[in-house]
């Protein structure tokens, strides 16, 4: 049986309902509150992982698990009528969302790294040489950028801003060119 959206989200409310969630020990919940006092983490999933990652919660009490998975799932089915997977599902959901809930999932949309169009000018970094290079109307692959006639001057300025984005001229790749750079260059059809 498919089920609709109103009565998939039916089950998950009932599933928020009845799964029981052992609570945080206190001496999890007083480690969480100095770390955020000491650190200034924006919130307690923060500070949580941070103490997770330097092994801080070692032997801590830290809750968080489910006390009635079984009898949560069986009641699911009874009620709903559901499959064993979809119970399950909706179960584990309910446990993440009361474990953690002031987490929310991250916005649709936004700005993508690599997403959108190419760049006019970048730093073409090749063989250990950081060179600022403009892209060529028309051109494709290889070819898109051809590099500044005064390309040799601008390098040192070049593998400085190379190094401020975190690159490396033996690093071969394309690096964001900083405005000054591009408006240093000369170009093989410049009027002036």
């Amino acid at each position: 049986m498919k089920m609709t959206k109103s009565k998939t989200k039916e089950l998950q409310a009932r599933a928020m309902e009845l799964v029981q969630i052992r609570p945080m020990s206190d001496g999890a919940n007083e480690l969480i509150s100095q770390a955020i006092e000491q650190h200034g983490f924006p919130n307690r999933v923060k500070a949580f992982q941070f103490l997770q990652d330097t092994d801080q919660l070692i032997g801590v009490d830290i809750g968080g698990e489910s006390l009635n998975d079984k009898e949560v799932i069986a009641a699911l089915i009874r009620e709903f009528g559901c499959h064993r997977d979809t119970a399950r599902y909706h179960v584990a959901k309910a446990a993440r969302r009361k474990r953690h809930p002031d987490w929310q999932p991250p916005p649709h949309g936004g700005k993508r790294p690599g997403a959108g169009r190419k760049p006019d000018y970048v730093l073409d970094v090749v063989n250990s040489r950081a060179i600022v290079s403009r892209k060529v109307d028309g051109q494709f692959g290889l070819l898109e950028y051809s590099a500044a006639v005064n390309w040799h001057e601008l390098e040192g300025r070049a593998v400085a801003a190379v190094a401020e984005q975190g690159g490396a001229i033996n690093i071969s790749g394309q690096y964001h060119c900083p405005a000054e750079l591009a408006e240093t260059a000369v170009w093989d059809n410049d009027e002036d």
